[in-house]
This record gives structure tokens, sequence and C-alpha cells, in this order.
């Protein structure tokens, strides 16, 4: 199966990489010969890559995917899902494995990386999709149904799939596989690899914490705070199998509210001291800036990639020291 052409393979490896996702706002900023100044006149580096939600080019032909090919001429273009509902036990649409093959033979994306939920269901002789990423129970039978899903789509694509760990905002059953044995064990049998968001670790900390008057299986004990209870989750990871990360910021509530996962502030204090931890257990991995609503500026947007390249690269250099 080929997972990467060489030149995307030596990217990944030779150094650590900051992307940023792109939204419809960004799309002139982003066709600009050169990175802009930040506030301060200070020469912004360009984005790493670029990540684009796959449903949104599907249209073979269209000004949508020329757009993006232009795009492509000048940065690697990363894959993301938020249709395909890997986890749906009526399995994946022919239809759009057949839209996402078009898009993947055309782009030749540096990751292509989709959700760990389900969205798909089979109504008699026909389909519907939830318009949504809904959490599938973490046991044997939505693991099956998991693997079993992801592996055909690899083999349709030819390619190896990344899938993120998502927010719940129901908690599991009191038997459930902890969230981290799940989605590895997940990668392990299907071969597939781990896109890891760290705010949607933090935000499921934070709404199932003792405090919160939740419960969620992954849980620390009950005196630790969101950010340590985010850092065990971390701290259980096989390395190996975690091919990216991506940071988010989200709204905060009002006290007692569940925290919404909107990608509509700058990350956190919070979130990007778990990634400095994250990174130091997992490595220099590439790194994704997701904003999807309450759009920045673009050079807001590239300060912070240029945050985590440095700490990126700072990780690296201490392991070459090492």
């Amino acid at each position: 199966m080929n997972t990467l052409n060489r030149h995307q393979a030596d990217s990944l490896q030779q150094k650590p990489l900051a992307g940023v996702g792109l939204r419809h706002g960004h799309y002139q900023d982003v066709l600009l010969s050169s990175a802009p100044d930040d506030n301060a006149g200070n020469a912004l580096v360009s984005p790493d890559f670029i990540e684009v939600h796959s449903e949104n080019f599907f249209a073979d032909g269209s000004p949508a995917q020329t757009f993006l090919q232009q795009v492509a001429t000048d940065y690697p273009v990363s894959l993301h899902g938020t249709a395909m509902g890997i986890g749906s036990a009526a399995g994946i649409h022919l239809d759009y494995l057949q839209q996402l093959k078009i898009l993947v033979d055309a782009m030749n994306p540096l990751i292509i990386s989709d959700h760990a939920c389900f969205c798909w269901s089979a109504e008699g002789s026909g389909w519907r999709h939830a318009g949504d990423l809904l959490p599938v129970p973490m046991n044997s039978v939505s693991l099956d149904i998991m693997v079993n899903n992801i592996q055909e789509v690899q083999q349709f694509l030819g390619r190896r799939l990344l899938i993120e760990n998502i927010v719940a905002y129901v908690p599991q059953n009191a038997d459930a596989m902890q969230e981290t044995d799940f989605l590895q064990e997940m990668a392990y049998r299907s071969g597939c690899g781990l896109l890891i968001d760290l705010n949607n670790v933090l935000v499921n900390a934070s709404n199932f914490s003792p405090s919160a008057g939740g419960s969620h299986k992954d849980q620390t004990p009950l005196n630790d705070t969101p950010l340590t209870q985010a850092m065990h989750w971390v701290s259980q990871l096989d390395a190996t199998l975690v091919g990216e990360i991506h940071l988010a910021g989200c709204t905060q509530p009002e006290p007692g509210a569940l925290i919404i996962d909107d990608h509509a502030q700058p990350v956190s204090a919070e979130s990007w001291a778990l990634y400095e931890y994250a990174i130091a257990h997992l490595g220099p991995l590439a790194t994704l800036i997701e904003r999807d609503n309450n759009l920045p500026s673009w050079p807001e947007l590239l300060s912070e990639a240029s945050h985590a390249r440095n700490l990126l690269n700072k990780v690296q250099e201490s392991r070459h020291v090492a």
C-alpha cells in the first residue's frame, strides 16, 4: 500500500511540519506569493502544509478543485474528511468512496484523515447521513466494524488513513474500553495511524471530569485537573501509531455547561501546555492549527503555526543532542 510518495515521506521524517486548516475566508491569502508580516512587522513563515475538508472539493473539475490544485503547486495538501463515518455499521457509502478516490488521485495528498465516529445509516434501500460526528460505543462490536471499514477504505484508496479521536458529549457505558486502548487496538488491527486532536482530549476531560458531575473511562484521580487528565491520556499512547496532531481552541461556556468544540478561538494556554507534553512523549509530529469559526486574520493563524513549529524544532534539536 502506498502510504506516501518518497518526497512526502522525506518531508515528514526530516523536519517537523506545522500547517494550517484552510477555510474559505483565507482562500485569497493562501494564494499570495509570500507570507505576510505580523502586527509587529516581522515576516511570518508560510505554512508547511495546508489541510482542507475533503468533501468541499469532491466535484471533479469544479472551480473549487481547480483552486485546490493551484494551492498544491505551493504547499503540500492534507485531506481531512468529516463525513466518511468510519464507525458506521452500515459501512461506507460507495459514492462517497468513489468521489474521495478521484480527489486523492488528483491531489496525491500528504495525509488522508477522518474521524473515529459514525454518521451513516441504511434505511431500506436508501442511506441517511447524520450530519455530525457521532460517537461509537467503545466495545468489541464497534471495534470490528471500524477495523473492517478502515481496511476497506485503505484498500480502495491504496493509501493509509489517520483516524482522529473525537469530542463525545455523552459518556461511555461503565463497561466500555478505555478510549486509548480502543483507538490503538483499531490501529494495530487495521494498519491505520492515529491523528490526535489534543483539544478534543481536553474538552472530554473537562466535560466528563468529576467536578463537572460526569464520568469518563479515561479519567484519572478525583483531584486531577482536566490538563493532568489529558496528559495521562496522552501518556497511554504508543508513539509509533501517531502520525499527526491537531491543535484548536474553543469558546468557554457558562459555568456548569458543556464545552463545545467550536474551533472558534485561538489555541489556549492549556492546550499549548498539553502540546508541549505530547510532543515530548510522541516526538515532533506534523501539527495542524484548526480554526473553523470566528476566523482570525491570516497572519494571526500563521503566528500560531509558527509557535507550534518553534516548539517542534526544540524537541527535534533536543533529541539530536541526546
